[in-house]
Formats: structure tokens, C-alpha cells, sequence
């Protein structure tokens, strides 16, 4: 009987998270592809200033790398996150049944560990978006290199864009050691902050037992189960901070996805008949990537039934 009680829970609790972890993979890769579809959509709809303004590289970058790592944050962070604080939970409920007092002494260091959580919070989101943008940009400028690489031979500029590279490369990776750094000096507080709240709970515990308030077997159970609450705590501030890592990548992607075009394309209005003339009169015309440089100044023709030729300097479109 003992060993059916036991055997049952087990493998009913293997079975749900095999389920759960195979159900969260699949909306995974369903909401990766529906997150894509979205923002091309939402991309392909720009004006054209838009693409003169924004890098094909950035671009990109957030379709194949930025919106797996949003869509990422849902199905697996969240499914991890709300494992932990599921058991977090039952672990508090033995402790408080053991001993009250010894379970509010190990929560004193709660308000330390949400203070250090929200510099971390404020910093990391930061970083990695200049990361994610770094990385769209060493991208950009490799795309670039290779789609020009005839140019770049002719005029023998091969060490000159590979150093313009490297350059790039080595701001992402300071970007990345930065964002490092932040993490090991936040992980390194959580646990010093951790081990005092644990000595806190040592010294209060034996005072308890040396009253008789509670058996030293208590005290070893509480122990235990403390530890464990102690794994499930760190491992949810952990996935905590994947989750704000997953934001800070999120807001370049939802300020694709909310960007209206300043020029709309919507609309069904036209004439049944059509008749007259089209007159170009003293029209001015730049690119929005090349302000200073007009495509076309105060020019004025009428074309119907012939043709033009427009002709002008380099690089002005």
C-alpha cells in the first residue's frame, strides 16, 4: 500500500511535466512563427522613407533573432517561473507548519533581494537592448561588406572593412561584458544577502531549541525544507531575470509592430473616367536618408505623349 502511495504521485507527476514541457515547446514554435508573420507584415506595410532610414541589417535582426528570444519568454520562462513559485509555495506552507517565527526570519531578506532586483531590473533592460542593437548593426554592416565585395576588391579595401568589422564586433562584446558584469555583481548580492538570511535562521534556530519551542529533528526538517525553498527562490529570480532579459529585446519589436506608416496606402476611392493632363511645376524632391542632397530641384515639365530623361549627380538618388 505504502509503495502504491508513493509510486502513484510519482508517475503522475513525471507524465504532467512531460505534458506541460511538450505543450509549452509546441506554443513555442507556434508563437515564434505567428510573432514573425506579425512583424513582416507590419514591416512590409512601411512607407519607403522608412527602408531609406532603417538599416536592412536591423531589420533582420529583429526577425531572426529578437522575436524568437520575446516569443521564448512566454511558453518557456513563464512555464519555469510558475513550476518554482508553485513549489516555493508548498515549501513555505511545511515551514510555517514547523515553526512560524523561523519562517518570518527568513523572509526579512525578501525586501533586500526585491531592492537588488530592481537595479538589476533597470540596468540589465538596458543593456541588452543596446546588445540587440549592436548585434543588428554588426549584421547591417556585414550584409553589407559581402553584397559589395566586388567594390571592395577593386579598390583593394579588403583590410579596411575588415578592421570596420572588427570595430563593430568589439562594441557588441563590450556591450555583452558590460551586461555580464551586471549579472555576476546582481547574482553575487542575491547569494551574500541569501547566506545571511540563512546564518539569521541558524542562530534563531538554536536559540529555539535550547528553549524547547522546538525538537532539533524540527529543526533539521526546516533546515531542509528551507533549502529547497532557498533553490526554488533563486531559481525564480533567475528566470525572473530572463524574463526582463526577453523585455528588453521585446521593445525594439513592438515599436516595429505599433509604427503606423506616415504614409498610407489604405483606400478604394477612383474615377470611373480619367481625362487631362499631369504637370510637374517647379517640384522639389530629396530622400529622407539624404536631406542635403536634392533628387530634384524646382524642376517643371509636361510629359503626356512624350518622353523625359532625368539625369543629375551622383548619390542624389
Amino acid at each position: 500500500m505504502c509503495f502504491l502511495l508513493i509510486l502513484v504521485p510519482s508517475v503522475s507527476s513525471s507524465v504532467s511535466a512531460g505534458c506541460r514541457g511538450g505543450f509549452f515547446m509546441f506554443s513555442l514554435s507556434r508563437l515564434t512563427r505567428r510573432l514573425r508573420i506579425f512583424l513582416f507584415k507590419a514591416l512590409v506595410k512601411q512607407e519607403i522613407a522608412f527602408f531609406e532610414s532603417t538599416k536592412t541589417g536591423d531589420i533582420l535582426s529583429r526577425l531572426s533573432q529578437d522575436a524568437p528570444l520575446v516569443s521564448r519568454s512566454i511558453p518557456g520562462n513563464v512555464n519555469i517561473a510558475l513550476r518554482l513559485l508553485v513549489t516555493c509555495i508548498g515549501h513555505y506552507v511545511f515551514m510555517i507548519s514547523i515553526s512560524g517565527r523561523l519562517t518570518l526570519l527568513t523572509c526579512v531578506t525578501l525586501p533586500l533581494i526585491s531592492l537588488v532586483q530592481s537595479l538589476y531590473n533597470k540596468y540589465h533592460k538596458d543593456l541588452v537592448r543596446k546588445v540587440q542593437d549592436s548585434i543588428a548593426l554588426t549584421s547591417d554592416i556585414a550584409k553589407e561588406i559581402v553584397e559589395s565585395v566586388r567594390i571592395v576588391q577593386s579598390f583593394a579595401a579588403e583590410d579596411e572593412e575588415v578592421k570596420r568589422y572588427d570595430a563593430a564586433l568589439r562594441r557588441t562584446h563590450e556591450l555583452q561584458s558590460s551586461r555580464d558584469m551586471v549579472r555576476a555583481v546582481y547574482l553575487l548580492a542575491v547569494r551574500v544577502i541569501t547566506l545571511l538570511g540563512q546564518v539569521l535562521m541558524l542562530v534563531f534556530g538554536h536559540t529555539l531549541i535550547r528553549r524547547g519551542d522546538i525538537s532539533t529533528g524540527e529543526m533539521v526538517s526546516f533546515i531542509l525544507y528551507q533549502m529547497e525553498s532557498g533553490h526554488s527562490v533563486m531559481g525564480l529570480i533567475h528566470w525572473i531575470s530572463e524574463i526582463t532579459h526577453s523585455a528588453g529585446a521585446a521593445s525594439k519589436v513592438f515599436e516595429y509592430l505599433d509604427r503606423e506608416p506616415q504614409v498610407s496606402a489604405s483606400g478604394t476611392l477612383r474615377p470611373h473616367n480619367l481625362q487631362g493632363t499631369i504637370e510637374f511645376k517647379n517640384v522639389t524632391f530629396t530622400y529622407p536618408s539624404r536631406p542635403l542632397s536634392p533628387a530634384l530641384e524646382d524642376v517643371s515639365f509636361c510629359p503626356p505623349g512624350k518622353g523625359r530623361r532625368l539625369w543629375g549627380p551622383s548619390g542624389g538618388g
